[in-house]
């Protein structure tokens, strides 16, 4: 399989500094986790604008090196490990772009209706 693992730096708060990861299974045996990969990777082309589909690859990694430093919102929520219940995993359930009046950025939110899939 293929597996692509994104960082997040939490910026501010209580939690300013920390890291979360977020691994998407693009290429599996399993469906469900292919699915599951393909509709979080459309949350963050949504939510830094990126209004056509990636095709391959290689357009998926400069588009990943594009946003990189860049800032977004994303909605957690911890949960207790199944096999260790001492253990507490943080899992990404939301990705936002930043509206550009908060930013200052000059890009259009219209690419972000767009629900097609990428590749």
């Amino acid at each position: 399989g293929k597996m692509l693992e994104v960082e997040y730096a939490i910026a501010g708060g209580d939690f300013d500094g920390r890291l979360v990861w977020q691994r998407m299974n693009l290429v599996n045996k399993n469906e469900i986790a292919v699915q599951i990969a393909r509709e979080h990777l459309s949350m963050v082309c949504r939510a830094f604008y990126l209004d056509t589909p990636l095709k391959d690859e290689s357009e998926m990694i400069r588009f990943f090196n594009s946003i990189t430093g860049k800032r977004c919102f994303i909605k957690t929520k911890n949960k207790v490990r199944k096999n260790d219940s001492t253990r507490i995993d943080t899992d990404v359930k939301e990705i936002a772009g930043i509206p550009a009046d908060v930013t200052g950025a000059s890009e259009s939110a219209e690419g972000a209706k767009d629900d097609k899939l990428p590749f």
